[in-house]
């Protein structure tokens, strides 16, 4: 098989314009608070239950509602990072509609183009098409990945790398976002993308 690969980009906008290289500094403060919580908050067999209950709500949604590979491996990468936020001690982000379709519009851009980044070739990013459709965010981020899986294995193999990296595995544990949406396509020769978008303005 070929590689896989992933990426993720934050972004805190203000009026100032700050660069999204230095705006990702600021949400590091509440993924290391969290991060800090680890098996030390909360009763850990509470925690286990409500965990397992999560992934097990999470995997009947999936067998009632998913029509599609697609969203069979949307739903399960969306279960994967809640289980992951639960564990850390994190509230499971809500999966949101609006996202969900810039997510999706960012996979299968990269499925038809061949390419894969967060600079799509015609240059309207997730950010610019969270502006064109009116979504309204305060921080923002965004995980990347692909691989050629099969259906069964490929959202838990995306949701892996994404743990086993530090830059993503903090997106998904800043403690600023309350809402995310996961998009999945795959191209013509196999690959299967993810694109994970990720909202919120929760204090920390």
């Amino acid at each position: 098989m070929n590689t896989p690969g992933s990426t993720r980009r934050i972004i805190r906008p203000d009026s100032s314009g700050t660069p999204a290289s230095q705006a990702a500094r600021e949400p590091r403060r509440g993924v290391r608070r969290a991060l800090a919580r680890v098996g030390l908050r909360g009763d850990p067999v509470r925690k286990t239950a409500a965990l397992a209950a999560l992934v097990g709500a999470c995997l009947a949604v999936l067998a009632f509602v998913a029509c599609t590979p697609q969203v069979s491996a949307e739903l399960r990468a969306t279960a994967g990072v809640n289980a992951i936020r639960v564990e850390a001690g994190l509230p499971p982000l809500t999966p949101d509609y609006q996202l969900v379709a810039i997510a999706r519009a960012r996979s299968a851009d990269m499925a038809a183009k061949g390419y894969f980044g967060h600079n799509p070739p015609d240059g309207c990013n997730y950010v610019c098409l969270m502006d064109r459709n009116g979504v309204r965010y305060a921080y923002a981020a965004e995980n990347i990945a692909w691989n050629d899986w099969p259906w069964d294995q490929t959202a838990d193999v995306a949701v892996r790398m994404w743990h086993n990296s530090p830059p993503h595995l903090a997106n998904i544990l800043n403690c600023h976002f309350t809402r995310f949406g996961t998009g999945v396509a795959r191209a013509a020769d196999g690959k299967i993308y993810y694109t994970m978008v990720f909202e919120g303005d929760r204090a920390c």
